[in-house]
């Protein structure tokens, strides 16, 4: 409910109807980004053809998409990579799991300049496993 009143509601509408008439309010700041595991799939696309990792890359991402790949692009913070860093741990030697790590770094920067995200890749917070 915006206001106390229909008056102050229909006010609040009309200058939003305004500010996006003016191409100052981004629609598509409102539209939900691609989950992980689809976007993972145009990251090998491009892996495939561009990197020698690709095998990497697609055993990396099959790790991945097994815990973060439900979540939307936007959804994936630091603290939910430090999360996977430590259960994966348990699994895997720490250069694997830094391998990993950088490839979801990868597939972020790749996703940023194909305009899927906007702002700060969230793996540049994260450090690697000594």
């Amino acid at each position: 409910m915006v206001g106390s009143s229909r008056r102050q509601a229909q006010l609040a509408l009309d200058s939003r109807r305004g500010t996006v008439a003016q191409g100052r309010f981004d629609l598509d700041l409102l539209r939900p980004g691609p989950l992980l595991k689809d976007f993972s799939e145009r990251y090998l696309e491009y892996s495939r053809a561009n990197k020698r990792s690709h095998e990497r890359d697609r055993y990396s991402l099959r790790h991945l998409n097994q815990i973060l790949g439900t979540r939307r692009l936007t959804e994936i913070t630091p603290r939910s990579i430090e999360q996977y860093k430590f259960n994966r741990r348990k699994e895997a030697a720490p250069a694997t799991v830094n391998r990993e790590v950088a490839c979801l770094k990868h597939l972020f920067s790749m996703a940023a300049e194909w305009g899927v995200v906007t702002g700060e890749n969230p793996v540049k917070k994260v450090k690697l496993f000594k």
